[in-house]
């Protein structure tokens, strides 16, 4: 069902609105990101819960990863999944490495 409706989707919007839809989507999930650190750290209170940012941060994670699977069905699935695995791999560990070299200070 979602392969139908990620089809649909190609084939009614061009390559660079896919991608305007993704960047749009990725500016959301930032918005998202900073709302719930607000939330979670209250130094610059919000009105919205903990509980409610992270539901709207999980939506946003949401459409991107929509929009990545559509605009992946064109560059083809397989070699983006194995291309963005070992990407990710690769910058988990040099995150974790940075961490290791230089520790977070908090506060």
């Amino acid at each position: 069902m979602m392969e139908r409706n990620y089809s649909a989707i190609a084939d009614a919007l061009p390559m660079e609105e896919r991608l305007l839809q993704l960047a749009e989507e990725c500016a959301e999930l930032s918005q998202a990101a900073l709302k719930l650190r607000r939330a979670i750290t209250g130094a610059n209170p919000t009105p919205r819960s903990a509980k409610e940012c992270t539901y709207q941060l999980m939506e946003e994670i949401s459409d991107v990863f929509t929009c990545v699977d559509v605009i992946a069905m064109e560059l083809g699935p397989e070699m983006l999944v194995r291309n963005v695995e070992e990407t990710m791999r690769e910058k988990a560990e040099r995150w974790a490495r940075r961490l290791e070299l230089e520790p977070p200070r908090m506060g």
